[in-house]
C-alpha cells in the first residue's frame, strides 16, 4: 500500500474516531434529534420560505456560513428530518475538525491524546450536537491550518484546501485570529531567520489568502454589528478569565486561582522550551498556536465580568479550545522535561482519566426534552400557521405559506435565561 493511500485511510479512521467519540457526548442528537434554540430560530426559520441561502445575514456579530449551508440544503428533505441533517452536520463536522489536527503529531502530539483533550473534558453540553456552536469545531481546522502553514506549506490540493477554508472562514470570528497567528508566526520566522544570517520571506498560498479575505470581512461585520460595539476590556472582565480557566479546565476550581495561573503559565513556558532545538518552521508555528489560543481568551475577557463564565454552566463555548490546549501544553511540557514523547502523551492522557473520575463533572451534554417537532414539522410542510417552543425557552412563528411572510422568533430575556 502506497504512502499516500496509507495516509487517506488514517485520515478516514481519525474522523471515524471523532466522529464516535463527538457522538458520545451527545447522544441524544441521533436518538431524539432537537433543535437547540438558534438551530431553530435563526437557521431553520431564517431559511424556510426562501430558495437561496442567508449566507449574507450575520448574526451574534459575525458572518455563519456552514449553519446557513447547513439550513439551505435541509429544505430538501421534509421538515421532519431537519434535526437530525442539522446534528448529524455538526457531529460530522466537529470530527473533520479534530482529525485536522493531527498535524500537531510533528510535535509528539498522538491523536489519541488531541481526541481525549476533547472528549474527556467538562462540559455543560451546549457545544455538542448543534449546528449553532459548529465554529467552536471548527476553529480546531484553522487552528490545523495556522500550524500547517507556517511548518511546511502543503503542496497538494491547494483548489480544494481554499475552498474548504473559504467556507470555514466565514464562519465565526475565528478567521480573524488565524489570520493574525499567521501573521505573527511569519513575523517570528523572518526576525529567527535574519538572526542567523539568512534570506527569507513567506510564502503564502490560495488558503492563506482566502482565510486573510475572510479574517478581513468579518472584522468588518464584527465592526459595524451592535455585539461589535460592546466588547469592552476592564480589569474585573480579566480577573473573571481568570477565575473562569480552572473551572472550565477541571470542572471545579481544586486550586487557589492564582496557583491555577501560575500552573498555567510554567506549562507555557516549559512547552516553549520543548521547541527551542527545533527547526525554525516549528517554532513560528508555535508561535501562530500560542497568539491563537490567547487571541481566543482575549475574546472573551469582555464576557468574563463578574461571575457570568465563573463555573462550568455558564459560557462554556468559550472553553472548547483553552481546555485542549491546556493539556496539550501538559503533554509538550512532560516531553521538554523527559524527552520520552509516548511516556509523555500517556501520562497526559491518565491526567485527563484521573481528572474526569477523581473530579466527577459532567462529561456529555444532558438529553434536551421533547417538544415533538414532528407535529410542528407536518404543520409547516402543509403551509399552516405554527409557533413552535425550543429548548431553552427560546420559540419560533411561521405564518402560513400563503401570506409570503417571513417566520419570526423570540427568546427569552436576559433575567429569564439559563447560564451560557
Amino acid at each position: 500500500m502506497g504512502l499516500w493511500r496509507r495516509r487517506r485511510w488514517a485520515a478516514l479512521l481519525a474522523v471515524l474516531v471523532s466522529f464516535v467519540a463527538l457522538a458520545a457526548k451527545s447522544p441524544d442528537a441521533f436518538t431524539l434529534p432537537q433543535f437547540w434554540a438558534e438551530d431553530g430560530v435563526i437557521f431553520f426559520a431564517g431559511q424556510h420560505g426562501h430558495d437561496l441561502p442567508q449566507l449574507a445575514e450575520p448574526y451574534a456579530g459575525y458572518l455563519l456560513a456552514i449553519p446557513r449551508l447547513v439550513a439551505w440544503v435541509a429544505t430538501l428533505a421534509p421538515a421532519s428530518q431537519a434535526p437530525l441533517i442539522y446534528n448529524t452536520a455538526a457531529v460530522a463536522l466537529g470530527a473533520m475538525s479534530i482529525a485536522s489536527l493531527r498535524v500537531l503529531g510533528r510535535w509528539g502530539l498522538s491523536f489519541p491524546l488531541l481526541v481525549a483533550s476533547v472528549i474527556l473534558t467538562p462540559t455543560n453540553g451546549e457545544v455538542f450536537g448543534t449546528i449553532t456552536n459548529v465554529q467552536w469545531f471548527t476553529q480546531f481546522y484553522l487552528l490545523a491550518a495556522v500550524v500547517r502553514h507556517l511548518q511546511e506549506p502543503p503542496s497538494r490540493h491547494p483548489a480544494a484546501r481554499a475552498a474548504v477554508m473559504a467556507v470555514v472562514a466565514f464562519t465565526g470570528p475565528m478567521a480573524v485570529l488565524a489570520a493574525g497567528a499567521i501573521a505573527a508566526g511569519y513575523g517570528a520566522r523572518y526576525l529567527d531567520e535574519r538572526r542567523r544570517g539568512r534570506a527569507w520571506l513567506p510564502r503564502p498560498s490560495l488558503e492563506v489568502a482566502v482565510l486573510a479575505v475572510g479574517g478581513a470581512v468579518q472584522t468588518v461585520v464584527i465592526s459595524r454589528s451592535p455585539a461589535g460595539e460592546q466588547l469592552r476590556f476592564s480589569l474585573d472582565a480579566v480577573k473573571g478569565l481568570g477565575a473562569s480557566l480552572q473551572p472550565h479546565v477541571l470542572g471545579r476550581s481544586v486550586l487557589p486561582t492564582e496557583l491555577f495561573l501560575l500552573g498555567c503559565a510554567a506549562l507555557g513556558v516549559l512547552a516553549a522550551w520543548r521547541f527551542r532545538r527545533s527547526p525554525t518552521g516549528q517554532r513560528a508555528a508555535f508561535v501562530g498556536f500560542v497568539v491563537f489560543v490567547a487571541g481566543g481568551l482575549a475574546v472573551t475577557i469582555p464576557r468574563a465580568g463578574g461571575s457570568a463564565l465563573v463555573n462550568l454552566a455558564g459560557g462554556d463555548r468559550y472553553f472548547v479550545l483553552p481546555k485542549a490546549a491546556f493539556w496539550w501544553l501538559a503533554a509538550l511540557a512532560l516531553i521538554a522535561i523527559w524527552r520520552r514523547v509516548t511516556l509523555a502523551n500517556a501520562a497526559t492522557v491518565g491526567a485527563l482519566l484521573v481528572s474526569a473520575v477523581a473530579l466527577a463533572p459532567p462529561l456529555a451534554r444532558t438529553p434536551f426534552p421533547d417538544f415533538d417537532w414532528d407535529r410542528y414539522a407536518t404543520e409547516l410542510d402543509a403551509g399552516r400557521e405554527v409557533t413552535v417552543p425550543l429548548p431553552p425557552g427560546w420559540e419560533f412563528h411561521c405564518p402560513p405559506a400563503s401570506e409570503g411572510v417571513a417566520c419570526s422568533w423570540t427568546r427569552p430575556a436576559p433575567a429569564d435565561r439559563p447560564p451560557g
